[in-house]
């Protein structure tokens, strides 16, 4: 056992009655029923004061229980005779006993996210849906084979395992098919799976772990002990997930990506029977055949910039990167679970209270809460403003005093991959539609109108630090990225962007929209993700690769900032010694970072000596595009030169010759492929002729003919054109509008040309007037 990840903090006997299953109920209590027929319920140092609950000639198989956060948590058990129990905790708890739910042993059971449904298997190959008051809703499959396990996947579906190799997706609605695929791996005992999240975990008889797909499709496996059978298996729902395994004589703690982070082995447990984690994921609790069980304490790191902080049971220890020997303790005197940080200030969160450090002075905190009712699930942080995810499904954002300045309520309890906060938005995902970002006000909780749609189910989203950006992971582990300042007048065909494949892990860097990518054993540093919106050329100038060390292949990244980037690995090089889940630090200069605080700061001429100065692509690149967004033509000519993009050079050269700023600026517009806001700005100052050559330029001559008859002005002028550049590529008409104006126009080449001529004449006049008022 490493010492530095696991720490037991409590043992308890039973006599010798196997304890079959265990499950987490609120406020750190644990649920267990035993092979006598017992039901106990001991609190976070394994005490009791009696038996939850005792039946004679009762022989439990399995228990799952609802954290509810409104009332009292709900029980569910089932027997060995093919009986369930629902109850509910409570000082005097009622029971009640479904007698024949299932012919043989039941062998799951599982509460649906929201409470309001309870699935059971069994021996006789039924998976049964029940009302949370023991009500038989329908009998939704039939198996030939024993149904050994069932889970949710959301509220509408189930994933079972009918035999060893085979899984079955059912829906709850009659109206959709059941569908089968095979495991990945053999002979499957048990698996797990995080409600909405897009993989499940699965053991089997010859100690294999794997990840898989909710089709099938395997991500990674990994070998725990050899011909050592997984007996039972469970998965954390937090941001970085970890898996814990039991098997005969002890039990292993992993992380989704194949890093074996703690292997306890100890004979005298016998078979490891049921496993759990606490709703946080800060602990972990096993049951055994022999009636022990234990409950260990998860050692965890957190980074956040330049800072890191180190997960002990009553406190946190935080030390900056550059530092690692200089540590301080935030002592709470309470077992804490979970952690975000700032620059300047951490929240921490400990039983149902929240405190709130500053870093510079750390005795004592600046701020607590307290809820009695609501266990805190996650906890996320921007610049200013943290963002805490409940058990009753609310989102809270509180500032730097911990006052409360927004809240949202949500269906269901979000993945905490899937939400996010900016100083300006929070992005979630809904599981109810797991491909959809949506945004929220951070000022007042508001939806906006607008979302981000992926083509694939979401994993993971993450806004950047100056809120113009957010990447997001797709379950194929497709790295995608999406504007967010576009989504005041977004473009529904170019409001995403896929950026790389076969993603491991990403980070921002802690103040600025830097993506660094764990992507087959490097990294790449994306310094300007969003020159995709420009071309794929221009996106490749930007990477910076970074080869990692060898045997760290499964690392993760966990923090970017401050000249580092900080990993964690199961192994680190070739230093063998080096404990699993530690941190690791790979330098990376910070020039992109200080090119984007000048820019920031609109001091150009600062910028450009920079970039002269280090005389790297990335840099020249990310002022290329700042330049462009800001109207420099001339600094934008400057980089492209650098850039040795020579198209770009001769259009922007071009571009300055127009007499007016309005034209040049439009121009620009049209560079950034903003079409739209291109001709907006022309017809608003009364260019209408630049505006309609507008949209022609790019090959929309549908809408070059609608803006002139709208206008009511050069359709005459649009057929005249349309006509020279059929002629350039030698073929016909064939849009059915220009030839009935072909027909029906007297086209006049040389008045045409002169009135273009006027026009382009008077641009400076009209450019003038328009100014003036």
């Amino acid at each position: 056992m490493k010492d530095s990840v696991l720490k037991l903090t409590y043992t308890r006997e039973f006599g010798t009655d196997p304890i079959l299953g265990i499950a987490q109920s609120s406020h750190d209590f644990l649920l267990l029923a035993s092979d006598s027929g017992s039901l106990h319920h001991i609190n976070k140092s394994g005490k009791e004061d009696a038996p939850f609950g005792t039946f004679e000639d009762t022989h439990f198989s399995c228990i799952d229980t609802f954290l509810n956060p409104k009332a009292d948590d709900l029980v569910v058990g089932g027997t060995s005779n093919g009986c369930l129990i629902f109850t509910s905790i409570q000082s005097q708890p009622s029971f009640k006993i479904v007698d024949n739910a299932h012919t043989g042993c039941v062998l799951s059971v599982c509460i649906s996210v929201d409470g309001s449904s309870v699935v059971s298997t069994g021996e006789d190959g039924l998976v049964n849906v029940w009302s949370k008051n023991g009500v038989l809703r329908s009998t939704l499959y039939t198996s030939t084979d024993p149904v050994l396990q069932c889970e949710w996947i959301n509220e509408a579906t189930l994933l079972c395992l009918c035999s060893s190799d085979l899984f079955v997706i059912i829906p709850v609605q009659p109206t959709h098919a059941a569908m089968e695929w095979k495991a990945p791996i053999s002979n499957v005992t048990c698996f797990a799976h995080c409600p909405n999240s897009v993989f499940c975990v699965m053991g089997n008889q010859a100690g294999q772990i794997a990840v898989s797909d909710l089709d099938g499709g395997l991500q990674r496996s990994i070998e725990i002990v050899a011909n050592n059978e997984i007996t039972s298996i469970a998965i954390s729902n937090d941001e970085t997930p970890l898996i814990v395994a039991g098997f005969h004589g002890g039990f292993a703690l992993c992380s989704v990506l194949g890093e074996v982070q703690s292997l306890i082995m100890d004979w005298k447990l016998e078979t490891v029977t049921s496993v759990c984690f606490s709703p946080s994921g800060h602990r972990v609790s096993i049951a055994t055949c022999c009636g022990i069980i234990k409950s260990f304490f998860i050692s965890k790191e957190y980074s956040a910039g330049g800072q890191c902080f180190h997960r002990n049971e009553m406190c946190y220890e935080y030390y900056m990167h550059s530092k690692p020997d200089n540590r301080v303790s935030l002592l709470i005197n309470e077992p804490v679970e979970l952690i975000a940080a700032q620059k300047k200030h951490a929240l921490i969160s400990a039983k149902n209270s929240l405190f709130l450090f500053d870093l510079d002075n750390t005795e004592t905190p600046l701020h607590h809460t307290f809820s009695p009712k609501v266990h805190v699930m996650h906890i996320k942080a921007s610049k200013s403003l943290f963002l805490v995810i409940s058990s009753d499904f609310s989102i809270d954002v509180f500032n730097q005093n911990l006052k409360e300045v927004s809240s949202l309520r949500l269906n269901k309890l979000p993945d905490a991959n899937l939400v996010d906060i900016s100083d300006k938005h929070i992005c979630f995902v809904n599981p109810a539609q797991p491909s959809v970002a949506h945004f929220v006000s951070t000022e007042n909780g508001k939806p906006s109108a607008h979302s981000v749609t992926c083509i694939g189910i979401i994993r993971k989203v993450s806004i950047a630090p100056d809120d113009s950006q957010l990447f997001i992971i797709d379950k194929n582990n497709d790295l995608h990225i999406a504007p967010i300042t576009a989504l005041t007048n977004p473009e529904p065909e170019h409001s995403i962007f896929k950026l790389q494949t076969m993603v491991s892990s990403a980070k921002w860097h802690s103040s600025a929209p830097i993506l660094a990518v764990l992507h087959h054993g490097e990294i790449n540093v994306f310094l300007d993700p969003m020159c995709i919106t420009l071309e794929q050329t221009l996106l490749e100038k930007t990477i910076d690769t970074i080869s990692l060390p060898e045997g760290m292949s499964t690392a993760v990244l966990l923090s970017f900032s401050n000249g580092y980037l900080s990993l964690t690995s199961s192994t680190i090089g070739t230093r063998k010694t080096t404990p699993p889940g530690v941190q690791f630090l790979l330098p990376y200069p910070s020039f992109g970072a200080l090119l984007y605080r000048l820019l920031a700061r609109n001091n150009s001429q600062q910028a450009l000596r920079l970039c002269q100065y280090v005389s790297q692509e990335p840099l020249w690149t990310i002022l290329a595009r700042w330049s462009l967004i800001n109207y420099h033509a001339d600094m934008a000519e400057r980089c492209f030169a650098e850039l040795k993009m020579i198209p770009y050079v001769l259009y922007l050269r071009t571009v300055q010759t127009y007499e007016t700023e309005i034209a040049q600026k439009a121009e620009i517009l049209l560079l950034l492929s903003k079409v739209d806001d291109a001709v907006t700005l022309l017809l608003s100052y009364g260019l209408i002729y630049r505006a309609i050559e507008m949209r022609w330029k790019t090959g929309d001559w549908m809408g070059a003919l609608e803006l002139a008859a709208h206008q009511r002005k050069h359709v005459d002028t649009v057929v005249y054109k349309r006509q020279l550049y059929l002629q350039q590529l030698q073929t016909t008409e064939t849009n059915e509008k220009f030839m009935k104006l072909n027909e029906r126009l007297q086209v006049n080449p040389e008045e045409i040309e002169a009135r273009i001529e006027e026009e382009l004449s008077n641009e400076k006049a009209l450019t003038e007037s328009s100014l003036a008022l």
